[in-house]
């Protein structure tokens, strides 16, 4: 990069003007000065604008990244990677949950018991299926 204290004067290796250094003044019009000053300008502005341009397009990355994140996390109705070992599992789990219902609502003939149950149920049976089938080693 060309290095100019003066309009007419300098030197390309160093800030001496073309003393001391060895390689010798670089003569220079003003108009051409100007013009490589101003061609300077404009790609420092477009280097400027570029940078801009790939910072906002790696902060929509990392924005849309951080949506499906959080969007495979709230997805619970779609199975993990172990769903096909644990198959068997809810079924019983299932099977177990229904007899209670049906059980409940023969002794009580009470649909807010059953519901009550039902959402039991739904809740535990997770838990159930965590804590006495996926501790297999």
């Amino acid at each position: 990069m060309l290095v100019l204290k003066s309009s007419v004067t300098g030197c390309q290796c160093c800030d001496c003007s073309g003393f001391g250094c060895g390689v010798g003044p670089v003569v220079m019009s003003k108009e051409r000065a100007k013009r490589r000053a101003a061609q300077e300008a404009l790609q420092a502005e477009q280097r400027r604008e570029k940078l801009l341009a790939q910072e906002a397009q790696a902060r929509q990355r990392a924005r849309r990244q951080r949506r499906e994140l959080a969007w495979r996390r709230v997805r619970l109705w779609q199975h993990g990677p172990n769903a096909h070992q644990h198959r068997e599992s809810w079924v019983l789990i299932g099977t177990v949950v229904f007899a209670v219902l049906g059980v409940t609502y023969l002794f009580t003939e009470s649909i807010p018991d059953v519901l009550v149950l039902a959402l039991i149920g739904i809740l535990v049976a997770p838990l159930v299926l965590v804590f006495s089938f996926g501790r297999r080693r």
